[in-house]
């Protein structure tokens, strides 16, 4: 995963001993914001499992955790703004011209994970670093229904030209092949552990259901784009046909980007 910096605090130094070679000690503190949606109760596990599967995937997602305060549970997400809470608006036109792979990673992502929502303050793009941030994954997964939304994106892409900034502006897919071969390529057991992390937030039936959506979804990544290639309303600016899919028989399906 790209390094990310991260906005600290600290106390005066001190040296552990007199010696000029002696190492110089701080108390330091990373920064985080801590949120929590009066309306989803689902927010703290989405969070949770998209920024294990993320970050497992390389993609550059600030590090976060639970916290409880006050009888109820926030999730607490680690600041990479330099100064303030919010990171500048991102430009998803700049973000895909100067990093189409980052971006491409994204938008196969989100797509594994049901999350439409990748505004402009749901990542940002740093011109002078040239680093793209991903937050706020609170609406993917569960949404706010539960299991019932995985039966809702069955068959459906659950990307949307109008929610999705970077769907809106990608123009080509030859990164697709490698975001795709690493969500295939995560182990059985690290998709499992991703969801039982969260068990303090979601019952065991919802955490089946989960690994379930998530293992199958990811053998229907490449169909459900091939379908989706010629929708203006998810990909407006992608052009002519995206994939060509050809299938033989019972054979293991041929893909062509």
């Amino acid at each position: 995963m790209p390094v990310i910096d991260y906005q600290l605090w600290s106390g005066p130094a001190q040296r552990a001993g007199a010696a000029n070679d002696d190492p110089v000690l701080y108390d330091v503190g990373i920064h985080a914001l801590a949120k929590r949606n009066l309306v989803n109760d689902y927010e703290v596990a989405n969070e949770l499992i998209a920024l294990t599967l993320g970050q497992a995937l390389g993609l550059p997602i600030p590090s976060g955790f639970p916290v409880s305060l006050d009888g109820h549970r926030y999730f607490c997400s680690m600041i990479v703004a330099q100064t303030g809470h919010r990171l500048p608006p991102g430009d998803a036109k700049i973000a895909v011209a100067a990093d189409e792979f980052h971006c491409t990673g994204t938008v196969v992502f989100d797509a594994w994970i049901g999350n439409f929502d990748r505004h402009q303050r749901n990542f940002h793009f740093d011109e002078e670093d040239e680093r793209l941030y991903l937050i706020d994954h609170g609406i993917s997964l569960f949404g706010q229904n539960g299991v019932s939304r995985f039966k809702d994106l069955e068959n459906k892409i659950g990307l949307y030209a109008d929610t999705h900034d970077i769907a809106r502006e990608m123009k080509g897919w030859q990164h697709f092949d490698e975001w795709e071969g690493r969500i295939l390529a995560l182990p059985e057991f690290l998709i499992r552990g991703a969801v039982e992390a969260a068990s303090d937030e979601i019952e065991p039936n919802e955490q089946t259901a989960c690994v379930d959506f998530l293992l199958d979804r990811r053998l229907r990544l490449r169909d459900l784009f091939a379908d989706a290639q010629n929708d203006p309303d998810v990909f407006p600016k992608a052009g002519n046909p995206l994939f060509k899919i050809e299938k033989k028989d019972d054979s293991e399906p041929e893909y062509y980007i």
